[in-house]
């Protein structure tokens, strides 16, 4: 999967500040999405929603605690 051309040379560079941006996302739903891109693949769409759903439910509170924190002013404008 490619998401991006870079300039002759630059490949590794380029693929390790995107490796670092990766690692700064919730690792919970990482680890989620990547299951659900390996164990639903062939899936009808029905069944492939539900894993989803089952997948990414645990998930759900981080991103609520999160968004919570946020609310209260932390992360706004660059200040974590």
């Amino acid at each position: 999967l490619c998401n991006r051309v870079v300039p002759p040379g630059t490949a590794r560079d380029a693929a390790l500040a995107l490796a670092r941006q990766l690692a700064a996302f919730p690792q919970g739903a990482l680890r989620a999405d990547r299951a659900s891109a390996h164990l639903q693949w062939g899936l009808p769409l029905a069944a492939a929603l539900r894993q989803e759903w089952e997948r990414g439910r645990p998930c759900i509170a981080e991103g609520l605690e999160g968004a919570a924190r946020f609310a209260s002013g932390q992360g706004r404008h660059g200040k974590f």
